[in-house]
């Protein structure tokens, strides 16, 4: 199966202190647009061993962004990570694929850890 998927850029600069991650965390978009407009595709070189690729839809839109078509085979993933913003309604539709696509890969949810300026995951079971 080939899916519309980029490779993501590990040459962004560091741009948050703990400061400002902490205010992003908790909801100032401002900061996010000030500091990642244009790098939604890019990361630091200390997190370039993930080897990330990411697949993204314009907000509001069923059509896929314009992005290098990458084979991928379903044995090469290996976890799925959705972020603290994505929309239940597309969660739930997005799972059946995932898990019917990539059977083998763990799929996981981002959430804000409480007391901590970090993220939990918590690991998404296959209904079916």
């Amino acid at each position: 199966m080939r899916l519309p998927l980029q490779p993501v850029d590990y040459t962004m600069p560091d741009m948050l202190n703990s400061e400002d991650l902490n205010k992003y965390l908790n909801g100032d978009k401002k900061l996010l647009e000030k500091n990642l407009k244009g790098n939604l595709n890019k990361k630091t070189k200390n997190w370039e061993q993930e080897q990330e690729y990411r697949f993204m839809f314009k907000e509001g839109s069923d059509k896929v962004r314009e992005c290098f078509r990458v084979p991928i085979f379903a044995s090469a993933v290996k976890a799925i990570y959705f972020g603290m913003q994505i929309e239940p309604d597309a969660l739930e539709r997005l799972k059946p694929i995932c898990f019917c696509n990539f059977p083998k890969a763990k799929l996981y949810s981002a959430d804000k850890s409480i007391g901590k300026l970090q993220l939990e995951f918590k690991e998404i079971k296959n209904d079916n």
